[in-house]
């Protein structure tokens, strides 16, 4: 199954990047799209929970602010979408980054103990964990590692002049929980492990509290 998730050449040299696979940018980019909004928590302090928007990607250093007609061939594995009028396909993926606002108005929102752990940890600072919940589809919620890349200041789009944080994509670390309620509050099983090559989220062995 790993194989699925980045593809190595076994002769390359020690710098050149891995490949992505382009079927689970795919699945990723249609699970956590521009535009919707999603929540957050930094080093695993699921206490610590904001809410954000993905405002762009970065595939392959190029910066794209949406995603129109997203689909992928699912033999070559080539990527293609439309943004702003502009064409793209990708035969090969070497990066894939998630971008979010650095700012949330959120922050204000946590009580004074859980602003001083977050102004502890940090929240989308450089080398920091971040695991990202999209909206629930289905009953299910995707939920996705992601390591703070680096902070710049977007020079275009919508969010032009704002600092944002670019989130490189752990993909392995996809799974999807099935959200249910247990005395008014929401619980999360697990539901599914992984991607595989059939659609994304096939059912997986029994269910682990989250």
């Amino acid at each position: 199954m790993l194989d699925f998730f980045k593809s190595r050449n076994r002769g390359a040299g020690k710098d050149e990047k891995p490949v992505l696979d382009g079927r689970t940018v795919c699945r990723l980019m249609r699970h956590f799209p521009v535009g919707t909004k999603i929540r957050y928590y930094p080093e695993y302090c699921k206490e610590l929970l904001l809410d954000s928007v993905v405002i762009a990607y970065a595939i392959n250093d190029q910066i794209v602010y949406s995603a129109v007609n997203l689909s992928c061939d699912e033999s070559s594995a080539t990527l293609e979408f439309d943004d702003q009028g502009q064409h793209y396909s990708f035969n090969t993926v070497t990066a894939f980054k998630i971008i979010l606002p650095v700012f949330s108005q959120s922050e204000a929102k946590l009580d004074y103990a859980k602003r001083e752990e977050l102004l502890r940890i940090g929240g989308l600072v450089k080398d920091n964990t971040i695991t990202l919940m999209a909206r629930h589809q289905n009953g299910q919620v995707p939920v996705l590692e992601t390591t703070v890349e680096k902070r710049v200041i977007l020079q275009e789009g919508f969010y032009a002049g704002q600092m944002a944080a670019f989130l490189d994509v752990d993909a392995e670390s996809l799974m999807l929980f099935r959200r249910r309620h247990q005395m008014g509050e929401p619980v999360f099983t697990r539901n599914a492990i992984g991607i595989g090559k059939g659609d994304i989220g096939a059912l997986g062995g029994g269910n682990t509290r989250d």
